[in-house]
């Protein structure tokens, strides 16, 4: 299992394997995030409940990817969040099953929501999480309440604590959850909130500016998607923004379907100025981090630890500039001037390197692509020279005679199920487009079950 640091160092580093390194080590550089414009917050049961974190492990990832608030803890945890110089974003107060649509509970709930809102008060943490609740109750002592009432039931509910959250500061979240999703944690069938106007009119019914919104992405994907235009709708009452990869709530990556980088040029477009809170839920059964994905590092403000490991480059020595450019127009969002750049792998001999890729089979091998057809699975010891030889076949002659070389091994993609099937895909051109037809292709490597 890869530790932290490693893994950081692969999520700063993305798909051009760079990572960053300050220039002096004599004094600790400053934080890396250049812009600030959209605060970024860990909710922490998700990784509890997928990695088994612990709250000391969620602060550690927090401060070293760079996130200003750990949230969903319990006040008793407040302590150690401000002594990392983190916020709790938002804490919750009753649960979402037995929530403020129902008058059985309103008493039990608003003495709950009241103590929340002092000690967020005392704390300076901003929000305290409120439910809809459930449309049927009966088994929990409540009833069966339709729409209409239920919604009548909160604004009359919220509209009795919202003066003390106006006095204290402390603005009061509704959030709005998927019912299509049966599994645990995922969706929440019989949820009375889950169409996110539903919930826009209670929050705009309370009529107060510490009654707000919480728009969680995911949610909002499955429900209704059209997630650009619901945000400009909701622009005026969002107080908190979660999220997740659909389907599943699993990381934002290329294998899930929500486009995150537009979604937050347009929080900041409507002046949005809250968190941005990942609220996935990695299935780590082996307790290890999660993979790392965060729609900020899809976006405008991608970040870095605060004290970044090497940045290793496979490129060419003359692109090293465009990547300094990159990251001085902020497109990395960190103070190029502060790094500098390191060689990964200084004793691995490499030709025109294309891409690195490591396989789902848990063997955290990477395997990087030379354009002229050679794939080698490179050293665990980055000062190793010894690379192994995955595939070679260079005999195809794939370099351009007229010496334009834009032809050769360009990618490479392994089967989901690699570990057990071993399959894996090559994608390569040459010059002569007969060269890589159907008619002729041919079985290159019969991978053998235990791996290399």
């Amino acid at each position: 299992m890869p530790s932290r640091r490693s893994a950081l160092r692969w999520m700063a580093a993305g798909s051009g394997l760079a990572a960053l390194t300050p220039k002096s080590s004599s004094a600790a550089p400053a934080s890396p995030l250049k812009h600030g414009k959209i605060k970024q917050s860990i909710v922490h049961w998700c990784f509890e409940r997928g990695s088994k974190w612990k709250v000391e492990d969620t602060i550690k990832a927090a401060k070293e990817l760079g996130c200003v608030s750990v949230e969903g803890l319990a006040p008793q945890h407040w302590d150690l969040l401000k002594a990392n110089d983190l916020k709790c974003a938002y804490v919750g107060a009753h649960g979402f099953v037995k929530g403020m649509n129902q008058p059985a509970f309103w008493d039990a709930n608003l003495k709950v929501i009241e103590e929340r809102i002092n000690q967020c008060a005392e704390y300076g943490n901003p929000n305290v999480l409120s439910f809809t609740g459930f449309a049927d109750t009966t088994a929990q002592g409540g009833g069966v309440v339709s729409l209409e009432q239920g919604k009548k039931n909160c604004i009359e509910a919220y509209k009795k604590i919202i003066g003390h959250a106006e006095k204290k500061g402390v603005v009061l979240l509704l959030e709005h959850l998927n019912t299509r999703d049966s599994a645990e944690m995922k969706g929440h069938p019989g949820y009375q909130g889950d169409n996110i106007d539903y919930c826009a009119e209670i929050v705009r019914g309370v009529d107060s500016p510490n009654m707000k919104l919480l728009f969680d992405i995911y949610h909002v994907q499955i429900m209704h998607g059209d997630i650009l235009r619901r945000l400009e709708s909701c622009k005026d009452i969002i107080g908190h923004i979660h999220t997740a990869g659909n389907p599943g709530r699993c990381e934002i990556g290329a294998d899930q379907e929500i486009n995150y980088p537009p979604a937050m040029r347009k929080l900041l477009e409507i002046g949005y100025t809250g968190y941005v809170a990942t609220s996935s839920s990695p299935p780590r059964s082996d307790g290890g981090p999660p993979r790392g994905r965060h729609p900020v590092r899809c976006g405008l403000t991608r970040p870095l630890p605060p004290n970044p490991p090497s940045v290793y480059y496979f490129m060419k020595p003359r692109l090293k500039p465009t990547l300094l450019s990159a990251l001085a127009v902020g497109l990395l969002a960190v103070d190029a001037s502060a790094y500098t750049l390191k060689p990964a792998y200084p004793n691995v001999v490499t030709e025109l390197p294309t891409s690195a890729i490591i396989p789902p089979d848990g063997s955290n091998r990477l395997f990087l692509l030379q354009q002229r057809g050679k794939i080698l699975v490179l050293p665990k010891d980055e000062s190793s020279a010894d690379a192994k030889v995955f595939l070679d076949f260079t005999s195809r002659a794939m370099e351009a005679k007229d010496g334009k070389f834009e032809e050769g091994l360009l990618g490479l993609a392994f089967h989901p199920e690699f570990a057990k099937n071993r399959k894996f895909y090559v994608y390569y051109s040459q010059q002569d487009p007969s060269a890589a037809s159907s008619a002729n292709s041919r079985s290159l490597k019969a991978i053998p079950t235990r791996p290399i």
